[in-house]
Parts: structure tokens; C-alpha cells; sequence
């Protein structure tokens, strides 16, 4: 026997939290992403009201097809956090369409809990800790609600209250595990490599040991930029940070100011531009 379809108040429900998940992303995301974003959730929305208006399979098709394009081309390697929330975000957009019956609305709630994780990749101020909480308890209020035999009428506010308790109960436990577990130097898909390893570039400092373990490295090393017109490039000589600071294991410079005279070298005579230098 198949599970009863979701009801309008749940699929409401679930528009408004998903919506609410995703907005502190909005600032972070490419302006087309968001308005894409947020036209799912209109038509969503709208559907509820006007079923005419819901979507079949093939169109739910083409417009994840119209998605996928529209990622890879405004992030063609999927490289960085930015490319990779846009893709969360629409996936659960696009999960909340075909949205139909009560294990569909497991999997968006779930991805839920996954988007409220990168927020805390871009902003870990109380303010945001607070937002999250809140959407933590409006999710799980929701996941009990859904999970309930009989649907009741009017707002859950009874699941929402057993949210905020069993949020609150777990407070402690998250506490301990705070303040007891041990802290890791990095991200844990950063675990098994070696940070201290030397890299190609201008680096800062250098430490003893490290050129015996120098990995290649694609990072920008520096960038020039010229109050004057770009010199010939036969005349473009750069010499390498010079590293005078010791403690006897580490090596590093003082602060250097960020406008500097640089020369060029080479047969012609030598030349002085005023550059800017930056990170």
C-alpha cells in the first residue's frame, strides 16, 4: 500500500523552511543562482494553489538539465565553496519539486541539515549560530510532524515545542563534546596531509627541513599591480623575498609596506617603476 500523498500545509511548510535555509546564502551566491533558486520555490508554491501548474516528469527534467548549465557556467570546475553550495542549494530546490509523499520530505529535510552546515563555512558569529539553531528546531519540528499517524490541525506548535526540547536536551551533550573532544589542526578531508610541507612560491617563512619535502603548487605567488605603463618584458627582473628573521629553526621577514620600489635587470640600463604589491 503506498503512503498517502503530503498534505498542502506540510508542502507549505516545507517551502517556507527550505527558503529560509538557503537565504543567508543569497549574499554569497551568484545573483542568478539566487533568482533561480527562488523561482523554484515560487512555482513550488504556486502549484500548491494551482495544480494545473505542477510540473510532469519531463519538465522537471528539462529544468534540472537548465540548472546543470547554468552551474557549469558560472562555475565551470566546480572548484570552491561558492560552486558547491550553488549545487546544494539547487538540488534541494529542485528534490522540493518532485516533493510528493512523506520519504520525499525526509530527503529535502536532511538536505536541510546538510545546507545549515555551510554557513558555518562563510560566518561563525553568534547571530549566525543563533539563525541556525532555529532552523535546526522549525526542521526537526517538521520532520516529527510528518512522522506523526494522524496530521493535526492548525500549525504544528506541538512538534515544534518537542523540537525545542529535544534541541535543548542535546545542548549539553554538544557542550562536552566542545570542550573535551579533541581539536584537529584543519578540516578533516584535510586529514593524512602533511600542512607543514614546503610549497613552490613566495612563501613568508621557511622552515628547516621543509625544501627536502617541497610539493608543486598552482597558487598565484604574487601579484603587480603598475601605477605606470607595463614595462617591456625583457626589463620585467623580480627578486625573491629576502628571509633575515630567525629563531634558529624558522626563517621570516619583517612586514614590508605595500608600496615598494621594484627594479628591473637587464642589458639596458636599469630602470625603477613604483608598484603596488598585493597578497
Amino acid at each position: 500500500m503506498n503512503p498517502p500523498p503530503l498534505n498542502h500545509r506540510s508542502l507549505l511548510s516545507l517551502s517556507l523552511i527550505t527558503l529560509l535555509v538557503v537565504a543567508p546564502h543569497f549574499a554569497r551566491l551568484d545573483p542568478r543562482i539566487s533568482l533561480a533558486f527562488m523561482a523554484v520555490i515560487l512555482l513550488r508554491v504556486t502549484s500548491l494553489y494551482r495544480p494545473r501548474l505542477r510540473l510532469g516528469r519531463w519538465l522537471l527534467l528539462g529544468i534540472t538539465l537548465a540548472s546543470a548549465v547554468l552551474i557549469l557556467s558560472l562555475y565551470p570546475l566546480l572548484m570552491g565553496l561558492p560552486a558547491k553550495v550553488a549545487l546544494l542549494s539547487l538540488m534541494m530546490g529542485l528534490k522540493l519539486m518532485e516533493c510528493r509523499r512523506r520519504r520525499d520530505l525526509y530527503v529535502v529535510v536532511f538536505l536541510g541539515y546538510f545546507t545549515l552546515i555551510t554557513h558555518f563555512l562563510f560566518d561563525q558569529g553568534m547571530l549566525q549560530v543563533a539563525y541556525v539553531v532555529v532552523m535546526v528546531i522549525a526542521l526537526s519540528g517538521l520532520l516529527i510532524e510528518a512522522g506523526r499517524a494522524e496530521s493535526r490541525s492548525g500549525w504544528p506548535l506541538h512538534s515544534l515545542r518537542l523540537a525545542a526540547g529535544m534541541t535543548a536536551q542535546a545542548l549539553p551533550v554538544m557542550l562536552v563534546l566542545f570542550f573535551l573532544f579533541p581539536r584537529l589542526n584543519g578540516p578533516l578531508w584535510n586529514l593524512g596531509v602533511d600542512n607543514s610541507t614546503g610549497q613552490t612560491g613566495l612563501s613568508d617563512s621557511i622552515t628547516m627541513g621543509s625544501i627536502s619535502r617541497l610539493i608543486r603548487s598552482r597558487a598565484v605567488a604574487f601579484r603587480v599591480d603598475f601605477d605606470q605603463a607595463m614595462p617591456a618584458p625583457p626589463l620585467r627582473y623580480w627578486r625573491g623575498p629576502v628571509l633575515w628573521h630567525t629563531d634558529g629553526r624558522r626563517w621570516g621577514r619583517a612586514d614590508l609596506p605595500k608600496t615598494a620600489l621594484v627594479s628591473y635587470r637587464s642589458d639596458a640600463p636599469p630602470v625603477s617603476y613604483q608598484v603596488t604589491l598585493e597578497p
